[in-house]
């Protein structure tokens, strides 16, 4: 997992390509988080994950993986890597 910030800049995120699940409110009202990569080995997204994020957040999904299916679903940007 890699977490990057800096004074004032937005938050990036990359998981692991091991995780299987993000829990219950892990970014909740995370309003400096403009990016996150998820692996297509999650399986599970919690309730209220991304809830209350900052308005540009995208999340960078595979095609046809439950990320992207979530993110459609949740009305959240995403993009593919491939892209």
């Amino acid at each position: 997992m890699r977490l990057i910030h800096a004074s004032n800049a937005p938050i990036l995120h990359q998981f692991s390509t091991r995780i299987l699940t993000i829990g219950y409110r892990v970014f909740y009202k995370c309003s400096s988080l403009s990016s996150v990569t998820i692996p297509d080995s999650v399986t599970a997204i919690g309730d209220w994950a991304f809830y209350d994020c900052a308005d540009n957040l995208t999340l960078t999904v595979e095609r046809d993986s439950y990320a992207a299916e979530y993110a459609k679903a949740k009305g959240i940007a995403y993009i593919y890597p491939d892209a």
